[in-house]
């Protein structure tokens, strides 16, 4: 099996099993975030913790009434994230590939993020998925350029910082993960 298909079926399954095996109710500080945005209450929207991930969730569900699409606020947060969980176990997957790992290896890696449970955990009815994903582009991003060995450009470690400054926003604990692709730039 090819890498693109691989990774085309990966994203298929992951959504799937994620998208039908939801709870109906959310984990941890879902009840929040949902009731945040049902009710637009804007400092609850725009919390400190994760301002970006909560006002994306609110837009978007506010841009789908104004369509004149009606949907439940969990679904719309679990379905998106069943979407991300997709890509980011598809990223993982190229990470693997990028460090010399197989197809499979690939996969099996892929599949062990996705199936773990607190990845899983946290896709149903929270925002964390949305900063995860911005932290794997990153690192596969730095990964691709480090191991093509051509110097790293303005432009590229600028994209880079507005990367990471996006992926704080979605979740605060990410300016930790800074650290690391200044590592990586300078060794």
């Amino acid at each position: 099996m090819s890498g693109h298909m691989a990774g085309a079926a990966l994203f298929l399954g992951v959504f799937l099993l994620y998208h039908f095996s939801f709870s109906p109710v959310p984990t941890a500080d879902g009840f929040w975030y949902l009731s945040n945005i049902d009710r637009s209450d804007h400092e609850g929207i725009l919390i400190a913790h994760a301002p970006l991930s909560v006002y994306f969730f609110f837009s978007l569900k506010r841009l789908l009434s104004l369509l004149g699409l009606s949907v439940g606020t969990l679904s719309l947060m679990q379905t998106v994230n069943a979407v991300v969980a997709a890509l980011e176990a598809v990223l993982f997957f190229r990470v693997i590939r990028l460090l010399g790992g197989g197809v499979l290896l690939g996969i099996l890696g892929a599949a062990l993020l996705a199936a773990s449970f607190g990845y899983w955990y946290f896709a149903n009815g929270e925002v964390q998925h949305l900063s995860l994903g911005v932290l794997l582009l990153i690192f596969y991003l730095l990964l691709r350029a480090r191991l093509t060995g051509k110097p790293y450009g303005t432009r590229f470690v600028i994209g880079l910082g507005l990367l990471n400054a996006v992926a704080v926003l979605a979740r605060q604990e990410n300016f930790l993960f800074g650290f690391a692709p200044v590592a990586m730039l300078v060794v």
